[in-house]
């Protein structure tokens, strides 16, 4: 464990600073290399360029929590609860390419990764506005360039977010 800013102790197992102990819990997995470290922190910053303003803390920390498990390739807990989005800002067919974009990211820091109905599942019990959507239409949805979508497909994460 390491100092953080005042009192607070930060978790040196995060591979993301702003992510304090409180929030990664024992069981929680690690990432198995510096290459998929690397990856899940572009991840949450990706996440907070694109979802920073459809989320609060409590549910980004729920998110976080949930893409580390999914980076790891380990099941997510059943007491993790699914994420809570104001729905005004995000559709569904944004959350679809969030999760393309992820998985991309993910995919390309590993030999082994998910398939796209794995991610399509993994959106379905991640975000509680995507519960009602069956897995086939999410898996649909995660390139589809039929409509007005904020949330861009992406190839390269990482020079997105320094852009």
């Amino acid at each position: 464990m390491t100092e953080g800013v005042g009192s607070e102790q930060w978790c040196e197992r995060s591979p993301d600073a702003i992510v304090p102990e409180s929030a990664v819990v024992s069981a929680d997995p690690v990432p198995d290399d510096r290459i998929l470290e690397n990856a899940l922190a572009t991840v949450y910053e990706y996440t907070d360029k694109d979802l920073g303003d459809a989320i609060d803390e409590t549910n980004l920390r729920i998110l976080r929590r949930r893409l580390l498990y999914l980076a790891c390739m380990t099941p997510v807990p059943n007491d993790v609860p699914q994420v809570q989005l104001r729905h005004d800002r995000v559709s569904y067919g944004d959350l679809c390419h969030y999760g393309w974009n992820v998985w991309n990211a993910f995919k390309g820091a590993t030999n082994r990764f998910y398939d796209q109905t794995e991610l399509a599942e993994w959106l379905k019990a991640s975000f509680e506005s995507l519960a009602k959507y069956n897995t086939k239409t999410l898996r649909a949805k995660l390139r589809a360039t039929d409509g007005g979508y904020r949330i861009r497909l992406l190839d390269n994460l990482k020079e997105y977010i320094q852009k």
